[in-house]
């Protein structure tokens, strides 16, 4: 975490990349909005990731529309300014993930997908990445 500051998740710095001007919190506080993001009518931390484990762990195959939903929710918690939270996703997701017994192209895809997108916002906006690695 060169530079980038611990409370916002574990960032590494992009090669080549400009730094970020006024330092990560200072850009991070400038997408903050009034009113944590909600996901499925739920804002706690807790419940969101338990109703996203529950889709990993039930669903035979991703369906398109819940694939764009959690990638929805995601971009607006980054919006937020919420870094921490969507690196804790991510890696509980690959976890749960790489735990079934079935995982097949369809899931690791999604993952992936929702990674690269992740990580092209917060590059885009903060000129580093997250520290994690794709399925």
């Amino acid at each position: 975490i060169r530079g980038l500051g611990v409370q916002m998740g574990r960032l590494r710095e992009v090669p080549g990349a400009a730094p970020a001007s006024g330092g990560l919190l200072k850009k991070c506080t400038l997408f903050r909005h009034s009113g944590r993001p909600r996901f499925m009518g739920h804002t706690e931390r807790g419940e969101i990731r338990e109703l996203m484990g529950q889709w990993c762990r039930s669903a035979g195959e991703p369906l398109q529309c819940d694939c764009d939903h959690v990638d929805e929710y995601l971009a607006r918690v980054l919006e937020y300014g919420d870094v921490s939270f969507v690196e804790v996703l991510l890696r509980f997701l690959r976890k749960v993930i790489l735990s079934r017994d079935d995982v097949g192209d369809e899931w690791r895809a999604v993952y992936n997908s929702s990674l690269q997108r992740v990580q092209r916002y917060i590059q885009s906006n903060f000129n580093g990445v997250l520290n994690i690695d794709p399925i």
